[in-house]
């Protein structure tokens, strides 16, 4: 189960042995210790059998005319959404843009490199997408809708990912205090290529570098998974 803080934005990953059925449980925040009410997702009254997970926020000092727990309403659902699904058509190279700072020139760089390109509009709708939507590179600005560089919940999705599934997605993340291409802060970081925000008017020869190189060094790794199937 995949829970977003909603005063922090910090992703949290519970397994399901974990989760008690039928009840609702709290769970602290350990970047802000925010209070996370949690039902289960087989609570049909507050989510569908389709989505698998949600997060309320508990107020601190809940006022006279604040509701019961349970009747709080989900700040965030995450499963089968209405809209935010991006479709492609196969063979496709794809890229998601989160930055919404210099969203027209890194949505002109992909294009120029042959990318479909979509755009997230926000911290849920970015994850959203990576739930539901393979892609072949991610921009991520670590400040992107206001999060901190040290709890971006993009960043947080995406580190864990199984090695096999992340080897198939390029990771470039922007900031202003990183130092362009530094090789250990983008190993730190579990990203393909770091990029100084002051150096945005070359992202393109950066990224084109970086991804025929990245290309050149899984050529073989990701050739044996096609023959494998």
């Amino acid at each position: 189960m995949d829970i977003i803080c909603s005063k922090c934005g910090k992703m949290i990953l519970i397994t399901d042995d974990r989760v008690p059925e039928n009840k609702i449980f709290t769970l602290t925040c350990p970047q802000c210790k925010n209070k996370i009410s949690m039902t289960d997702r087989v609570k049909n009254e507050v989510a569908s059998p389709a989505r698998d997970s949600f997060c309320l926020s508990i107020p601190e000092s809940p006022g006279p005319e604040s509701p019961p727990v349970s009747q709080h309403i989900p700040v965030l659902q995450v499963g089968l959404p209405k809209e935010g699904i991006d479709f492609f058509d196969e063979g496709d190279k794809t890229a998601l843009i989160c930055d919404d700072k210099n969203t027209d020139l890194l949505k002109a760089t992909m294009d120029k490199l042959d990318y479909k390109i979509s755009i997230a509009k926000g911290v849920n709708d970015a994850i959203t997408k990576l739930r539901f939507t393979r892609y072949d590179a991610i921009i991520l600005n670590e400040n992107f809708a206001g999060c901190s560089p040290a709890g971006n919940p993009i960043l947080d999705y995406i580190q864990p990912m199984p090695m096999v599934k992340r080897r198939e997605i390029f990771v470039a993340l922007l900031g202003q205090d990183l130092r362009t291409m530094d090789n250990m802060a983008a190993f730190l970081k579990s990203v393909n290529v770091v990029i100084n925000t002051n150096e945005i008017r070359n992202i393109r020869n950066i990224l084109k570098r970086s991804i025929e190189a990245n290309d050149r060094f899984y050529k073989v790794f990701k050739d044996s998974l096609k023959v494998k199937g």
